[in-house]
């Protein structure tokens, strides 16, 4: 038996147009780049690793960034095609990635730490 597997990183995520910087970063963390400087909240990797002063802080910014990157978009484009590719065959994905890009894959993310 063949199984495909897909290995695939941010580059898959930032090609599909799910980005980390710009106008998506300014227009939905206003409120922290106003509080704590656009010199430490320039994207929205750079500033997970901004020390907040409160758990609160941190977990505000965690709970938003989860909610734009991994809950609130559907599956973009790029990720059902490559879908489509493979959905008839056995597959495993494995990923850097926590988005949910590739639906009743079987799949592993080393920052979910998990098998779905």
């Amino acid at each position: 038996m063949v199984i495909v597997v897909i290995g695939a990183g941010a580059g898959l995520s930032a090609a599909a147009g799910l980005t980390y910087g710009g106008k998506r970063f300014t227009d939905n963390f206003g409120e922290f780049i106003e509080k704590y400087g656009s010199a430490y909240m320039s994207d929205m990797y750079s500033a997970g690793f901004y020390p907040f002063p409160t758990e609160e802080a941190k977990w505000g910014y965690w709970s938003k960034h989860v909610w734009l990157n991994g809950i609130e978009p559907d599956a973009l484009l790029l990720y059902r095609e490559l879908y489509a590719l493979v959905n008839e065959k056995p597959h495993f994905v494995l990923t850097t990635n926590v988005d949910k890009g590739l639906p009743d894959s079987l799949l592993y993310g080393s920052e979910m730490s998990c098998l779905r």
